[in-house]
């Protein structure tokens, strides 16, 4: 549940008590799961006569004040056998603000488990950790940093613009398990860096029930019947801009044993056609090899495959044969114990996915290949977040209003150095606040 954001109250963003949450390992390359972790969530509120979510300062997860909890109990499955690791686990509150939480990090802390089967675990609210400017790229494609190369941009643009980071400040749910490398990868005689024992691929996917009958008159609803999956995810944005609008609900209830059945999408994927066409002679080589119908091998490799042994000296990680969209990863064990998470580190993974879209190993212009990771400067709040497995503290929600279009700190802090107050992001003038003329303008424009 990505782009939250942090003042989103009095009724603030949760996991579903209706969705079975589940992390999944496939460590035989054949698609399919071989070990599962299982997340269900119950949400209990402590006074129902009361709309707020807290009534006073929250300094513990036990505290009176905190009205609206969440509990989850934590499955893992592997050989057709279900085995109980934990349950009514809690997740932290919300980080409302100063007043409500004034300690948050120590209930973070408090909600992070380590159980005696090993693994480590926390469900609750994070910072996002995704790196991608989402305002431009989904207005008709556009790249900041050359934006006025654009067929339609070049009537707007007169200079490439600042990537912003669409996720900066945002918050999403997350679900984080660290694991023993033994409890998830199958066993072998050697994990070399070049043997796939050593490759584990991670997906997440999300289930209901098949029958829900809805409460006539304040009762509460009834779920019933088998569960049936509803969302899955591998590599961000797979789905996204990969799979066609038409498919993605049955992309979504699929296993990624099936992704077979998408592969001519990543072969032949849409944004290789689209950003010739937008861009005219930035391309051309992307363009050369789009109009020769080849197919995208490499794409082929990073998202479906995983990259065969000889391409990269020192690096592999293949799975086989089997066509299924994965964060594939390579582990040995470390001093640290020998432990993974499973869950994507995502800036590298976005990384991965762009650049090679964009045609940077078919001989895009060097200038280019920095977009991938745009807005990730050291403006960004989101590059100062701590990289362990649980991620970066979340966003305050009593702190002063995002900006509307995810303005970039630097400009912002130079409005409020303008106008002196609090603002609305007005999202016409965002692209030009470095231009001191323009930032003269808006100073006349908010004092009047």
């Amino acid at each position: 549940m990505p782009l939250q954001l942090p003042s989103g109250g009095p009724n603030f963003f949760e996991f579903g008590d209706d969705v079975r949450y589940e992390i999944h390992i496939d460590n035989d390359g054949d698609g399919s799961p071989d070990v599962t972790y299982r997340f269900e969530f119950t949400t209990e509120i402590t006074n129902p006569n009361s709309f707020l979510y807290n009534t006073g300062p929250i300094d513990s997860l036990d505290s009176e004040n905190w009205n609206r909890r969440q509990f989850y109990s934590l499955t893992r499955v592997a050989d057709g056998r279900e085995q109980r690791l934990a349950h009514k686990l809690q997740c932290p509150p919300c980080n409302v603000g100063p007043l409500s939480t004034p300690k948050y990090a120590d209930l973070a802390r408090q909600a992070t488990y380590s159980l005696s089967t090993g693994e480590r675990v926390f469900a609750g609210q994070r910072a996002d950790g995704f790196f991608v400017d989402l305002g431009a790229i989904f207005d008709l494609g556009t790249l900041r940093p050359f934006q006025q190369l654009h067929v339609a941009g070049k009537k707007i643009f007169k200079a490439e613009g600042e990537p912003v980071n669409a996720t900066d400040r945002m918050n999403v749910h997350s679900i984080a398990v660290q694991v023993p490398l033994e409890r998830v990868r199958r066993r072998a005689n050697r994990y070399g860096a070049a043997d796939p024992a050593s490759v584990i691929g991670v997906w997440t996917s999300a289930s209901r029930r098949q029958v829900r009958v809805l409460g006539d008159r304040g009762a509460a609803d009834t779920a019933t019947g088998p569960f049936t999956q509803v969302s899955r995810l591998g590599n961000p944005l797979f789905n996204e801009v990969i799979v066609p609008m038409s498919k993605k609900d049955l992309w979504n209830s699929l296993p990624p044993s099936e992704d077979k059945r998408f592969a001519r999408f990543v072969e032949q994927p849409e944004s290789a056609a689209l950003l010739p066409a937008l861009y005219p002679d930035v391309f051309p080589n992307l363009d050369k090899l789009t109009k020769a119908k080849k197919v995208r091998a490499d794409l082929v490799a990073i998202l479906l495959t995983g990259v065969p042994a000889g391409l990269i000296d020192g690096f592999t990680n293949a799975t086989g044969d089997v066509q299924a969209d994965l964060l594939r990863r390579r582990r040995r064990p470390d001093r640290a114990g020998g432990r993974t998470d499973a869950r994507a580190r995502v800036r590298a993974v976005g990384d991965r996915e762009c650049r090679p879209g964009s045609g940077r190993r078919h001989g895009c212009p060097d200038h280019l290949h920095g977009w991938g990771s745009a807005g990730t400067g050291d403006r960004d709040q989101s590059r100062r977040r701590p990289a362990g497995p649980l991620g970066g503290a979340r966003a305050q929600g009593a702190g002063r209003p995002v900006p509307q279009c995810g303005l970039s700190r630097f400009a912002e802090r130079d409005l409020y150095r303008l106008v002196g107050r609090p603002y609305v992001c007005r999202h016409d003038f965002c692209p030009w606040w470095r231009d001191s003329r323009i930032r003269l303008a808006q100073q006349r424009f908010w004092r009047n």
